[in-house]
């Protein structure tokens, strides 16, 4: 997937709503953003950037889930795991990345829609 794949993968799960227009470009509004609000051409970086990609961190953990981030300076990568708990019964998705944002948004795109 490309950046910009991932970040309007990222969007949806997110709940903002895209649509394209007659010429095809994408417009993009946020979660409870009435049609007529404030519509953007450019989704947040979320692949690229921290600040963009912490927006994840802040709605899963909203949501109740666990998150862990670390870096593996030996491997040089970063490892991230969002998990859900109930009882005991844990769900998780984790993922490897070069870069945290990235490894954030791979994760959050792994877990499953029911958590």
């Amino acid at each position: 997937m490309t950046d910009r794949e991932i970040n309007e993968a990222v969007a949806r799960k997110l709940g903002w709503t895209i649509t394209k227009t007659i010429d095809l470009s994408p417009w993009y509004w946020r979660p409870n953003c009435p049609p007529e609000g404030n519509g953007v051409r450019e989704l947040p970086a979320y692949s690229t950037s921290i600040e963009a990609a912490w927006e994840i961190v802040e709605k899963i953990s909203n949501d109740g889930l666990a998150f862990r981030l670390e870096r593996d300076f030996e491997m040089d990568f970063y490892r991230v795991e969002m998990c859900h708990v109930a009882g005991h019964a844990v769900k998780c998705g984790w993922t490897d990345a070069d870069i945290a944002p990235l490894a954030i948004c791979l994760a959050f795109l792994k877990l499953k829609d029911e958590l």
